[in-house]
This record gives structure tokens, sequence and C-alpha cells, in this order.
């Protein structure tokens, strides 16, 4: 079984783009794709959702759509396997046994908001037309695999959904809703599930108990309209004044209905900076300027992948163990969490997307990999309950994670942004 190493492009055009399946730009959403290269998983199907955080506000946003995470206008025709794309969306079959042979599928991400926008009018407020169709664009995806005989979605035996960062977020937001709809496009369908990646993000207040990163993930609902792009159960359940938290995981997550496997850390890298370490933005500012700027932590701290037990001080490990235990108390009580055949494996490393890159393979809990667990839920048998593989605590400044398989701390290490390869 040959090994997938490229992924080629599939624009969203004809009826998709007719229906509004858009970038921030107005440029056509996009696909990479290639075929399955193992008999046996010809119809299983992996499907992607490529990350990359948000944009909050309309001057972001115009800016963001300037880009590759709001305009397909620079994709280029073929996507490479890159260290981004490994982990559970792998082509190598000795690393990722259960998908490597499957069809694959890397949904580009240029909406803003984990492809969950689906505002019908054009905002222009700025001199940059924004187009806010994410939720189109997922929908989009779905009916060309499934209308176009190249592809043959319509035979889809077994299906997983995932996703990183962002789009591991949208994983959670769009699980029932992808299900719903493969249910309908692809008749033989007899296994789906999502384990999203890294996409577990908190509604946290930051270190001075202000609660930065909900107020942006609010501000980026109301300007989406994605009160018209996301899970009408989630939606029933709050009142249209907190519709809002439908955006966000942990509210999201408690009326997902299909199998799910939470994939995360419970010091992420990225909640490290951009959550916990963050500070309001300047009015009118552009991107996420304000991650890392918290004072409550010493100079050099509050930094992405990197050596946090030297540069760190006491003080910021009691809010780096405050913050381990409010994410897990935030997710076990959730109903989600303990319903018969979802899981979890929830690591300590202070790492973003680690099982979308090659930690899928070498982090381990009770001496089992992220992809032997993985293996297992995907797997399991009728009268196996999954698993659940949970973190220890960090103990503090100058010593090692509690878990010896974290890999080393790395300060030239990949930005929680770092897309695929398009060339």
């Amino acid at each position: 079984m040959a090994a997938v190493d490229a992924l080629v492009k599939v624009e969203l055009t004809g009826p998709a783009r007719d229906h509004g399946a858009v970038c921030l730009d107005g440029t056509p959403g996009a696909f990479y794709w290639a075929p399955a290269t193992d008999v046996a998983l010809a119809t299983t199907w992996v499907i992607f959702f490529q990350g990359g955080g948000w944009c909050y506000n309309e001057e972001d946003c115009a800016e963001r759509s300037k880009g590759d995470l709001g305009s397909s206008r620079d994709w280029g025709p073929n996507m490479t396997q890159v260290d981004y794309a490994s982990g559970i969306f792998g082509g190598d079959p000795d690393l990722n046994p259960d998908f490597a042979g499957a069809n694959h599928v890397y949904l580009k991400y240029c909406d803003g908001n984990s492809f969950s926008g689906n505002r019908s009018n054009v905002v222009n407020n700025t001199g940059t037309p924004l187009y806010f169709r994410g939720a189109r664009i997922v929908d989009g995806l779905l009916d060309t695999l499934a209308d176009n005989a190249t592809f043959g979605l319509v035979d889809a035996t077994d299906v997983l959904l995932s996703g990183c960062s962002a789009g591991g977020l949208a994983t959670i937001l769009h699980a029932d809703h992808v299900g719903a709809r493969l249910a309908t496009l692809a008749p033989n369908l007899r296994r789906y599930k999502a384990a999203p990646c890294s996409g577990f993000f908190l509604d946290h207040a930051n270190a001075e108990g202000i609660s930065v990163f909900r107020e942006q993930m609010q501000s980026i609902f109301e300007l989406s309209n994605a009160s018209a792009g996301l899970d009408e159960s989630c939606l029933a359940a709050h009142s249209s004044a907190e519709a809002w938290r439908c955006n966000m995981a942990p509210y999201a997550y408690a009326h997902v209905e299909s199998p799910i496997m939470i994939l995360n850390s419970a010091l992420d890298a990225f909640q490290l900076i951009c959550i916990l370490a963050a500070e309001r933005a300047e009015e009118g500012s552009e991107g996420e300027g304000n991650c890392s700027a918290s004072p409550s932590f010493p100079p050099g701290c509050a930094c992405y992948e990197c050596d946090i037990e030297q540069l760190c001080d006491a003080a910021a490990f009691d809010r780096f163990r405050d913050y381990e235990t409010d994410f897990m108390q935030a997710i076990s009580e959730v109903d989600t969490y303990s319903k018969s055949g979802n899981s979890a494996f929830i690591h300590s490393c202070n790492l973003h997307c680690a099982s979308s890159r090659e930690m899928f393979n070498s982090i381990k809990i009770a001496n089992v990999t992220m992809q032997g667990a993985v293996s297992e839920w995907w797997n399991e048998k009728e009268d196996i309950e999954p698993r659940k593989y949970l973190p220890c605590i960090w103990e503090g400044p100058g010593k090692k994670n509690c878990n010896p398989t974290c890999p080393p701390p790395d300060r030239t290490g990949p930005h929680p942004f770092l897309v695929a390869t398009v060339v």
C-alpha cells in the first residue's frame, strides 16, 4: 500500500458557489483530496478541518481576507503531507494504520469562524467586502463529494471527522450536522465518529479575571451571523442573548450526539498564551496581538511550546495547575464526556495540535500512544467501553513535565497557525 504524499485541490464551484460557499474575500471555498490507496479502506473517509484561529472584528477580518486564511486566491493545485497534516490525517500506513489508506479530504479554512458563519449580506464598513459563509462551505463540500462520481462519498461506509485548533472546534460544532447529512448522502454508512484535535477551548478568564477570549468569540459570533450556522439543539437550549455559547466548545460539546473522542492537552499551548495570558486588544487593532500580553507572567513565560519549566516562576505554575484543573472540570462535568461510546485522550504536554503532528505516535498515557487510543476507540467492540486517558499535573518550575513522553520544548517549533503547504 503506497503512502499518500499529495492531495489535489478541488474548488467549490457551480451550485456550491452559487449557494455562497465562498471565503471571506468572496473567492470560492476549496478542499484538497486524495483517493483511497488501500482497497480495504476504499469506502473509508477522513474529513479534516484546517485550523488557524479566528478574526474578531471587521478590521481584523478585513486583514485576514487578504491572506491564505481568508482567501483561496493563492492556494496551489496540490497540498503536500507536511508535519501539520500528519498524525490522525497522515498518509503513512506505518504511523496511521487505521486511516492512512482511506480517502482523504482536507477542507481549507477561510471564513474566520470555524466554518460557522452564515451571513447572506456582504459586510463592507471598512472598504473591504467580507463574506461570512463558513457553514455553506461545509455543506458545499459534502454536496460536491456526494454529487460527483469521481469522489464516491455516496458509497462511504465509515467516516471520521477531525480537525485541528479552530478546525478542532469546527469538528465539535458541526459533528452532528455533518453526521446527519452523511446519513442522507451515504446510504451505506455504518460508522461515523468525530475526533477533534486541540479544539476544546475553554470559556476561561485570563490571569487577571477578564474574559478576553469569551468577548472575542462573542464578537465573531455576532459579526458572522453564526446563529444561522451552528447546532440547532444547542441554540434551542439557550436564549438569544446567550446563543453565542454555541460557538464555544464546552457548551457545544454538551449537545453532541455523534460518537466523539476529545484529543487535547489540558495545558494547551494556544490556550496558555491566547486565553490565560491574553489581554484585550486595542480598539480597531488587527490580529491576536493581545496573546502573551498578561503582566501576571514573567517576561518570556507566556510563550508558545517553549521551555516554561525554565522561564516561568512558581506563581505561573500555580495558574497552570489551576487551568488544568479547570479544563478537566469543564469537560468531565458535561454528560457527553461520560456517554457510552465516547472517549478522550487528554495529555499534559504544553503543545497544540499534537494529534495531527508526529506526536500522535509518541505521546503516551498509561503506556498507550494517542494513535493506539484512537484505534482502540475507532474499532471498539460492542461489549468493551472505550477507555479515557487523562493527564498528570505539572509539578512546577525547574522540573520536567510529569509525562516523560512529552517532547522537549522547542523555541523554534511551529506556530499554532501553521498550515499545510500548497504548491
